[in-house]
């Protein structure tokens, strides 16, 4: 069986999802991946692990030369199945597969229903009606959260009977090859005791960063030797990176840019913190409770179905610096509560989010879902 993934990112999640599928085949399973190079370390590391990589730029806007590029990469690899990542991926990777064959199955994976929270009225209503029409030409949808999924339902843009929830999974045994002094001194950070609040995600409006950025000179009131670490790149890195000289906290806050070992410097941390104004489900979240980091997040769709409040993790309203700040400075005055939170959201990792059961589910989609000629 060949599989083609297409992603229209080579950041966040997504990206890790597709690099989590390709690289734990099944031994009857070829992968490839379609993927754009806009600044995310998965297409090299694909290809030093000796997996084929297609570079095309379908990560803005629409290109004619992509699409027919697209076209002739499908027609020349004569997939199975093309897996689509994303609402971007899914408008090339649909109709590209369409005017190929229409044997090949196509499987959508929703990361997220971005679509919902389009600032453009306009622009929304017409990419609902767009989606509508691709629905046709889509095989399987598959949701990353329930609440995407019953958003999806809800919006009439998919179907029971050709959807479905499989949860972001991640090897819930791996652990960081770094130690905490280690990884301290990867971020020139020589003080142990200094504390650490760290985040890893991609540099988008999506993500609230500007929030966190609002909320850290009411963290320094309290900790003054508190310190933020930002791992991650993207279009707002430039815009948050300005708003910290204005309000004169660059000296407490490192922005870090992609890296390929961002999960290893997790120990580094003591307390992770996601402030995203949406999610779908956020592989970051799964990653800080693997490394036993506390978390503070959002209390939005996809966050809250990864975090129990008060239980395995603290969440907090969006948009809302201040109450960001006091959950923040809360754990950093309760060590026992750190402790504790951290330990809860281990066991919901093994319970609930191991790689394994996503994988098996997806690969039952490719095998059993899909509808037959």
């Amino acid at each position: 069986m060949r599989v083609l993934h297409i992603l229209a990112s080579s950041l966040g999640g997504g990206a890790t999802h597709v690099f989590d599928l390709i690289t734990h085949p099944h031994p009857q399973m070829e992968q490839r991946v379609v993927i754009p190079r806009d600044g995310g370390t998965i297409v090299n590391r694909l290809r030093q692990n000796g997996y084929t990589v297609k570079e095309l730029e379908i990560d803005k806007g629409w290109k004619w030369r992509e699409f027919f590029s697209l076209i002739r990469y499908i027609r020349e690899y004569q997939p199975d199945i093309v897996h689509c990542h994303g609402m971007r991926a899914g408008l090339y990777g649909r109709l590209a597969t369409k005017w190929v064959s229409r044997k090949i199955k196509i499987v959508l994976t929703v990361h997220g229903f971005h679509l919902f929270y389009h600032k453009s009225r306009m622009k929304k209503k017409l990419l609902f009606l767009l989606e509508k029409l691709l629905r046709r030409l889509t095989d399987h949808v598959i949701a990353v959260s329930k609440s995407d999924w019953h958003h999806l339902l809800e919006c009439g843009l998919v179907s029971k009977e050709k959807s479905q929830v499989i949860l972001n999974g991640i090897q819930v045994t791996v652990k960081s090859s770094l130690s905490k002094e280690k990884a301290r001194s990867v971020l020139n950070i020589s003080d142990n005791q200094q504390p650490i609040i760290m985040t890893i995600c991609r540099l988008h409006h999506q993500k609230g960063m500007i929030h966190l950025i609002q909320a850290i000179p009411y963290v320094l009131q309290q900790v003054p030797n508190a310190r933020f670490v930002i791992i991650g790149d993207g279009p707002q890195r430039e815009h948050l990176e300005e708003a910290t000289k204005k309000t004169n906290i660059n000296r407490s806050i490192q922005f870090m840019g992609n890296r390929s070992d961002a999960s290893d410097l997790l120990p580094a941390a003591d307390i992770f913190v996601l402030p995203s104004l949406w999610e779908g489900l956020p592989l970051c979240l799964l990653e800080a409770m693997r490394a036993e980091v506390p978390i503070v997040a959002t209390d939005v769709d996809g966050n809250r179905e990864v975090v129990d409040h008060e239980k395995s993790g603290l969440l907090v309203p969006p948009k809302n610096p201040e109450a960001l700040a006091h959950a923040i400075t809360t754990l950093l005055h309760s060590p026992s509560l750190q402790k504790n939170l951290a330990r809860e959201a281990k066991i919901r990792l093994y319970t609930v989010f191991p790689l394994e059961t996503m994988l098996q589910k997806t690969r039952h989609v490719y095998t059993n879902e899909l509808p037959q000629h």
